[in-house]
Formats: structure tokens, C-alpha cells, sequence
């Protein structure tokens, strides 16, 4: 227990102790390059039981840091950590990944591993107390990668509109009358457009209705969306 010494921990980093106090007192300094301190007890630095708030222990890639927002407050997680740590889940658990096909290429942008980066931009946006859903597919068509840039949050209302009119809408062939219908859902019940003879029109017909559907969402939830949220709703579709 001297200045210098170096202790590996149970987390796979190392420390080394860069003041001793006495044996209940005793600073160290992690070298994984963050350079976090903290102050331990030499019993509990013996046994390599010290806490390295920068391990990837969150599915491998994520970890908390070192900051203001905390995980849990009295033993409950708190709202921006049980967003993030969902986030996680849904890029990086096998287990996840293989009950949520859809979810396969996802990931988070580095900045996001950390959860103190991640807090920060969830508790900075202007709707977050309103349990709003934390989306990446609204603002980029196809987008892939969660991050600050791509991703909002939108009413769970219109977060079921735009999934369910890409699982319970479209476009298919009818092999009774030889002709492509064309339908979509709103407000959780399926609308049927019509019958086309060419599945380009049936599309056509399908995106108008997509595209006027959302738009009335954009007027619904105007003064209580952000208006990246608002502008791309009215965009094409």
C-alpha cells in the first residue's frame, strides 16, 4: 500500500494509488486512459472491489462515466438510464437481436456509449418529461444509427402511426379479383383505399393516404412536438 502501487480490479482495469491516507483512505487512479479517481478502502482494493464507472459493462459497449446523472435513485433506475440502457439492448443483445430481426445494423453513435452523454441530450430536449418515445427512424428514412443528430422524441401516438402503417400497410395482390389493394392503418384500425390494376398506382394511392394521415398528425400535435418532429411529418413519405 504504497504511492504507485498498482491493483488490478475485478472490472479489468488497473489502478494505481496516487495518495494513502490511512487504510480507510487511499486514492487511486484508473489506467484505462479516463482518468478516474475515486477513494478506496485497502481492503476492498486488495480484492479488486473497485468501482471503474467507464467498463464497458452495459452489453459489452456501454458504460455510465462520470458525471451528474445517475442510474438508479434509491434502488429504482431512472427514466434516462432505463431509455438508454433499452437503446443498448436493441443494437447490441444477441438475445434481443434474435427475437427483433428488424433491430439487426442497428447501433448507437459512440458519444452514446457513455450514458452521461446520452442523459444529457434525454433530458435537454424539450418534450422529455412527457414519456415521449425516443425514435431514429422519423427525421432520416432508413436510418440506422442512434444519435443525437438522428434521433427525437415523438407522442406514443404517432410513434404507433408510423409502425403500424409500415407493418399493417401497403400494398398486395388479390388473387380473387386479379388486382392490387391498396390500405393502410390509422388509429390502429386498417383503412382499405381500393382496388388498382397496376401496383403503381395502388403505391401511389397507399403513400398519399400515408402522407395526408401524417400530416394531420402534424397539425394534431403541433404545439407539442419540436419542430424537427413537425417538418418531417410533413415531408414526403
Amino acid at each position: 500500500m504504497v504511492v504507485g502501487g498498482v491493483f488490478e480490479t475485478k472490472g479489468g482495469t488497473s489502478c494505481v494509488i496516487l495518495k494513502y491516507t490511512n487504510s480507510r483512505d487511499i486514492d487511486v487512479e484508473f489506467l484505462d486512459g479516463n482518468y478516474f479517481r475515486t477513494k478506496v478502502s485497502a481492503g476492498n482494493l486488495r480484492k479488486g472491489e473497485v468501482k471503474n464507472p467507464y467498463n464497458r459493462n452495459i452489453y459489452g459497449v456501454g458504460y455510465i462515466g462520470s458525471g451528474d446523472f445517475r442510474a438508479r435513485n434509491g434502488g429504482v433506475k431512472t427514466k434516462e438510464y432505463s431509455v438508454w440502457e433499452n437503446l443498448m439492448q436493441r443494437c447490441y443483445s444477441e438475445k434481443f437481436l434474435e427475437n427483433n430481426p428488424a433491430y439487426k445494423g442497428c447501433e448507437v453513435h459512440p458519444k452514446w456509449h457513455n450514458f452521461q452523454n446520452f442523459a444529457e441530450w434525454y433530458t435537454s430536449q424539450e418534450f422529455y418529461r412527457e414519456g415521449y418515445h425516443l425514435d431514429k427512424d422519423l427525421l432520416y428514412r432508413g436510418n440506422k444509427v442512434y444519435g443525437e443528430d438522428t434521433c427525437c422524441l415523438i407522442p406514443r401516438a404517432i410513434n404507433n402511426a408510423i409502425v403500424g402503417m409500415f407493418k399493417s400497410g401497403g400494398v398486395r395482390f388479390e388473387e380473387e379479383s386479379l388486382k392490387y389493394r391498396a390500405y393502410i392503418s390509422c388509429n390502429g384500425l386498417q383503412k382499405h383505399l381500393g382496388y388498382f390494376s397496376t401496383e403503381s398506382d395502388a403505391i401511389g394511392a397507399y403513400r398519399d393516404a400515408k402522407t395526408k394521415y401524417l400530416k394531420s398528425l402534424a397539425e394534431t400535435w403541433k404545439n407539442k412536438i419540436d419542430d424537427r418532429v413537425y417538418n418531417s411529418l410533413l415531408g414526403e413519405w
